[in-house]
């Protein structure tokens, strides 16, 4: 593929993936391929690299990214998710 096909297609899936809608779905399919899981066991590589793949196509995980990605996960780190319900320590 070449450079102008790339972007092209990037574009189309910032523009589908990154509306307000489209995180919503996308977060939802990350979710269903277990992106979030923490159990091995329950992990499938296969799925895993899809949602890798697929949010590579959007722009967000690649190398280049990795100084911005690791600044937007610290920000985000609360201690909201620990309840009684759902302890993860």
């Amino acid at each position: 593929m070449d450079r102008d096909s790339k972007i092209q297609a990037r574009r189309l899936f910032q523009r589908v993936l990154l509306s307000e809608e489209g995180r919503l779905v996308l977060a939802n399919i990350l979710v269903n391929l277990g992106y979030f899981e923490t159990d091995p066991k329950q992990i499938n590589p296969d799925y895993i690299a899809f949602a890798n793949r697929l949010l590579n196509q959007v722009g967000i995980n690649n190398l280049d990214n990795l100084s911005n990605i690791m600044d937007r996960l610290a920000e985000t780190a609360t201690e909201e998710d620990i309840t009684e319900d759902n302890n993860v320590i």
